[in-house]
């Protein structure tokens, strides 16, 4: 469960174990496409449910209502070649609006795996930009894993900070550590 702060509310579709984790870490890191049909094929009937949970203003309001997946650093991107995070998202919510540039990284930080909790909300501590949210007020922030919960709540704080009425967070898994 996340602590009161920034988010409005959260939620994983999946737990980041077998046979989840394997697939999101081939994918991830080998850009394997068998592995994100399979994931897709088992995440979007729950991610489906999930959304039909979420709060009212997210369907009522669908129109001034984006999908933010979490970016990558442009090092990162240029390496890994693409952003698990955004192509995800597409994939499971075809029927939202996807904004990928919407929030930037601006600060090469290095990865979240491997720290510990107060570590990694350090390391997330001022990474994130936002252009214009003019057209927006409830944005769903999108990432493949939940650990800590640092990285989204540093980017809720960021989107709260430009004006955001409601900001949620949705991740396609979950560790079975305690969040935040």
């Amino acid at each position: 469960m996340v602590r009161p702060g920034p988010i409005d509310w959260a939620r994983s579709v999946l737990v980041y174990e077998e046979p989840v984790a394997p697939l999101i870490r081939n994918f991830k890191y080998r850009g394997d496409n068998s592995s994100l049909k399979a994931l897709i094929e088992i995440a979007r009937p729950l991610a489906e449910t999930v959304m039909d949970c979420a709060p009212a203003e997210i369907h009522s309001e669908a129109e001034k209502t984006c999908v933010v997946p979490v970016p990558l650093h442009p090092r990162r991107l240029r390496k890994r070649m693409f952003n698990q995070a955004l192509v995800m998202a597409r994939a499971l919510f075809p029927g939202l609006i996807v904004k990928h540039g919407m929030v930037r990284r601006t600060v090469h930080n290095s990865p979240q795996r491997g720290l510990s909790r107060k570590e990694r909300r350090q390391n997330v501590r001022g990474i994130f930009e936002a252009g214009s949210i003019e057209d927006f007020s409830h944005f769903i922030i999108f990432d493949d894993v939940l650990t800590t919960g640092s990285t989204v709540r540093e980017m809720a704080r960021m989107l709260k900070g430009k004006g955001a009425r409601k900001v949620l967070a949705l991740t396609l898994a979950r560790t079975l550590r305690d969040v935040c």
